[in-house]
């Protein structure tokens, strides 16, 4: 998930050195006893990176004290979150935000959450969400101050519901909606016929071609963009590429050296600080799970218990459509066939300060309207999202999740409507092991998703969802992997069209193909291979058919000719051949589509997914002097940007991690809060990426890998798990950045599970007691 982009503007360059000072007044004493909304007594061991290991009698207190260490540590990510998802942001960062949060309401997510809670969580799951707000608010009230960034912005808590556990499912239901940034490109590029889109963006020969209406399409009168849509894609993405470089895969018992399975993963996102996931370990009675969280929710979403372990990459499932639509008059449309009249929503959106802004929002019978509705727009365009039409269980197959006692039941845990779709990978310690592809898929009725439909045609639309999707179990390979490609099944192009390049994919099955003997040392080593399999694909292809005619021309051809084609840190062959593929399709398009339209479509390249990982050749009218000039622009603009000393040209110089609070960005009083910042290898074509924005000068690292976990079956308290951060997200906190070092190094760091290892490595404990001795606390309604 991004920034949000207003915290960008806030006025913190001002901001009060008073406030700045206390913010350590807000750090919890995790080393208290104190009464709480506990029904037995419940223990909080923290290890030196704190994180909680939490040993609770039953499911409603680890509930309650999840909820606890979530205030005490991840307050404010956890409130941003639920606010993003309900349209609720502008409260906290003023009338800036205002028309994110219009937008965001037209979706109703806070209304369909409970809806979907009533009708489908059971009385436990219920239970377990009540507490965890209780868990959340108490804490809130036992810390001495509220968190600085509240303070700073002036604003105040406002108390958890159980519903607002679900929250997080719609924004990383968004966040993995990947195909957006097609549609939204298609219409941008519409003086481009079908033909010559389609030779663009079709990165998979087995894809089927762009539709035959879009030529017809194309031409239609519509609006610009709204305000709402443009602030919503601004802050959550949409419109460019997004993150699209996680790996996980299983060794199985035929393939390790203890003849156990062995669970990798490690998902690649847009990092934040603080980190995305928050560490987690804990018992109750016969529930015991240990793994990464998303603030604000109560359930393991990546990690293992006693008898599985899981791990999880983005499917690029298509789920989000542009619906254009032929308007009827100045308040209505046509939706397959039928005529429609728009909903008006107008809203008094609450904005910091007591003040409300109006506005009003447009929507279909499929979603908002993303296009003014301009006096000559004959169409207009409307969002739809299948997490407006599904009965989301979500949050229901990840609490099952993590109570499954084999492989088969872990997988009929996670068989329900879920706006979440996972390549699932786990194991059992019976040997067991096996991926799933998880979550609702859509069914369209005569077209691909490729580009947005024609709504108004009876033709096209939406037909339910698929009602299978791929997955093996225990294959005679001995292993399974997935890494956001295109699956080798009938469905593939039916879940979408928007699948990463097969480069990743195809390097862990060769690494994985070469060893019977597999470790999770191993294994681990394995996740920081930075093999760049885009360069091992191209240039064999073109460097020895090439007699370069200039000087920076024969320093290119020779620089990317010795080059191990390895993307490390102290690679200048990495550089130069970073340049060397934005120019060699600006050669190949820009004379055929016209600069504008080259923008457009290099917004969409990265080093996991481009035109040159495909069929490019058909563009090069004369290939040997298009590469020619290429490596000649590539290291003239690489002299020019990066200087000609080899030290400013290294790769890990040209493309830092630079991971910034939002706040900091601001004020320089805050700079401290930020990660320090550290040359960093890999490119969205390898395993251990590290993707940046081709169509920037600044190739700043802009996705990496956002946590590794390597869980072996044969004793999973050997389990680690590492993420680019720290537990604490109040800056200044010991914990505060307890990773990062480790992870920058490359180490593992366990992941304790056992009371032995607990007991062994707790630095502090807090013990949350019921309100009276041997009684328990009644837990009512936040």
């Amino acid at each position: 998930m991004r920034a949000p982009w207003w915290l960008l503007v806030l006025p913190l360059a001002g901001c009060a050195l008073a406030t700045l000072a206390t913010k350590g007044s807000s750090r919890p004493d995790v080393d208290q006893q104190i009464v709480a909304g506990v029904r037995h007594s419940v223990q909080i061991h923290r290890d030196a990176r704190g994180v909680p290991h939490i040993r609770a009698v039953d499911s409603v207190d680890a509930a309650y004290a999840l909820g606890w260490v979530t205030a005490e540590d991840r307050l404010f990510q956890a409130d941003l979150t639920r606010r993003l998802a309900w349209g609720e942001v502008a409260q906290l960062f003023g009338k800036g935000a205002a028309n994110f949060d219009l937008f965001a309401r037209a979706f109703d997510f806070r209304h369909r959450a409970e809806e979907n809670l009533r009708e489908h969580a059971t009385p436990d799951e219920r239970a377990c969400l009540v507490a965890y707000a209780h868990g959340i608010n108490d804490g809130v009230a036992s810390l001495g101050t509220l968190p600085v960034e509240y303070r700073l912005l002036h604003v105040d808590w406002k108390p958890w519901k159980p519903v607002d556990g679900v929250a997080a499912v719609y924004t990383m239901s968004w966040a993995l909606a990947d195909n957006l940034s097609y549609e939204v490109a298609a219409l941008d590029l519409h003086d481009l016929d079908a033909q010559t889109l389609d030779a663009l963006l079709r990165l998979y020969p087995g894809d089927p071609p762009i539709d035959g209406y879009w030529d017809a399409l194309r031409t239609a009168k519509i609006g610009p963009y709204t305000k709402g849509f443009d602030a919503y894609t601004s802050v959550l993405g949409g419109r460019a590429a997004k993150a699209e470089a996680s790996n996980d895969w299983v060794i199985g018992p035929s393939r390790s050296a203890d003849g156990m399975p062995i669970v990798a993963n490690d998902p690649h996102l847009v990092q934040t600080v603080p980190s995305l996931w928050y560490a987690v370990e804990y018992q109750a009675g016969d529930q015991h799970a240990a793994g990464v969280l998303l603030p604000g929710t109560a359930s393991v979403v990546l990690g293992h218990n006693d008898h599985i372990a899981w791990g999880a990459t983005n499917v690029m499932a298509d789920v989000v459509d542009l619906a254009v639509m032929k308007r009827k008059g100045k308040d209505g449309y046509i939706l397959a066939g039928e005529p429609k009249k728009l909903e008006k929503l107008e809203m008094d959106v609450p904005v910091a300060g007591g003040e409300t802004v109006h506005g009003t929002v447009y929507r279909t019978a499929v979603g908002p309207v993303i296009t003014h509705l301009t006096d000559d727009a004959t169409h207009l365009v409307a969002l739809r999202w299948h997490a407006t039409e599904i009965e989301d269980q979500t949050l229901q197959g990840y609490y099952r999740l993590g109570q499954a006692t084999s492989v088969a039941n872990a997988l009929h845990a996670m068989d329900r409507p879920m706006s979440v779709a996972q390549n699932l990978v786990l194991a059992d310690t019976g040997g067991n092991y096996g991926w799933q592809v998880t979550g609702s898929l859509v069914r369209r009725k005569g077209y691909t998703g490729r580009v947005p439909y024609p709504a108004s045609n009876p033709q096209y639309g939406w037909q339910g969802w698929l009602d299978r999707a791929p997955g093996e179990l225990n294959p005679a390979r001995g292993y399974v992997y997935t890494a956001n490609s295109r699956p080798d099944d009938p469905l593939a192009s039916a879940i979408s069209t928007s699948y990463v390049t097969p480069g990743r994919h195809d390097r862990i099955g060769e690494l994985l193909g070469k060893r019977k003997d597999w470790t999770p040392d191993l294994v681990r080593t394995m996740q920081q291979d930075v093999l760049d399999t885009g360069a091992r694909h191209l240039l064999p292809q073109l460097l020895p058919k090439v007699e370069p005619t200039t000087d920076a021309a024969r320093r290119c051809h020779e620089i990317l000719s010795d080059w191990d084609r390895h993307a490390t840190v102290h690679s200048i062959g990495e550089t130069a051949f970073a340049y060397f593929q934005v120019e060699l399709l600006r050669q190949a398009l820009v004379d055929d589509i016209g600069e504008h339209d080259f923008a457009v479509f290099l917004g969409l390249q990265s080093g996991g997914r481009n035109l040159l990982q495909s069929d490019y050749r058909r563009f090069l009218q004369d290939p040997q002097k298009s590469v020619d000039a290429a490596l000649d622009a590539a290291c003239k603009r690489m002299d020019a940007e990066r200087g000609t000393d080899a030290a400013g040209q290294r790769w890990g110089a040209v493309h830092p991690v630079i991971l910034q609070h939002p706040f900091a960005a601001r004020s320089g009083k805050l700079q401290g809060w930020n990660m320090p910042v550290t040359p960093w290898p890999g490119t969205g074509a390898t395993l251990a990426a590290g993707g940046y924005a081709w169509a920037s000068k600044d190739w700043r690292v802009t996705y990496m890998q956002s946590m590794r976990f390597v869980a072996p079956l044969s004793d999973l308290a050997h389990a680690t798990l590492i993420f680019p951060g720290g537990e604490s997200g109040q800056p200044g906190a010991p914990t505060y950045r307890s990773y990062w070092d480790d992870f920058v190094q490359n180490d593992a760091v366990p992941l304790w599970f056992t009371d032995a290892d607990v007991a062994a490595h707790t630095v502090h404990t807090e013990t949350l007691k019921p309100v009276a001795s041997g009684g328990a606390a009644k837990l009512g309604a936040p």
